[in-house]
């Protein structure tokens, strides 16, 4: 579930979950949000010449301290505590000729990891595909601004040695895509 909430409300949310806020800087604005359980609690705060109060609060109190409950486990996966696992990519200036991968992720042999929800933003409109080790397992065509979501009552099982990989292909180039992965390892 996606819940919008005014940067307040986020605040106060995150100060009572001490989940750690996550942010992504989208030129104009910036997406900042909290995740627990396949839910995300997000706001966006818009950068200005002249900055808002939630712009000046976020960039002096907040910015330098977002993004780093995230802690290295293994090259590409960050845990925040026990086997949580979350995953970040983000791609900048993406072409309309092809697919660019955003983000691929491949868990040791031996491992699985189990995926709970998958948010991916874009700049731009266009097409949205999803791979395991070469085959089209998803398709979908983005708007821009859409925020896509995918969460299942049961994770996604994604066995050690096999690779899931999420492409896209905007409309126009010059695109930034970001994609994000919740989930846990075992």
């Amino acid at each position: 579930m996606i819940v919008n909430l005014s940067w307040a409300e986020l605040k106060n949310l995150e100060q009572i979950k001490k989940l750690g806020l996550q942010y992504i800087d989208e030129g104009t604005d910036y997406k900042i949000w909290i995740s627990e359980n396949g839910d995300t609690y997000q706001t966006f705060i818009s950068k200005t010449d002249t900055p808002n109060s939630d712009q000046i609060d976020f960039e002096t109190n907040y910015k330098s301290i977002s993004n780093s409950k995230r802690k290295s486990v293994s090259p590409g996966f960050y845990a925040e505590q026990y086997k949580n696992v979350s995953l970040y990519e983000r791609k900048t200036n993406l072409t309309n000729d092809d697919f660019s991968e955003i983000i691929s992720i491949t868990p040791e042999t031996g491992k699985v990891f189990y995926i709970t929800d998958i948010l991916f933003t874009a700049t731009e409109d266009g097409e949205l595909k999803t791979t395991i080790n070469g085959y089209e397992v998803g398709y979908a065509y983005y708007g821009k601004r859409q925020l896509f979501k995918l969460e299942k009552g049961t994770p996604f099982v994604l066995p050690g040695g096999y690779t899931l990989s999420v492409s896209f292909k905007p409309d126009i180039s010059g695109a930034k895509a970001t994609v994000n992965f919740g989930g846990y390892k075992i």
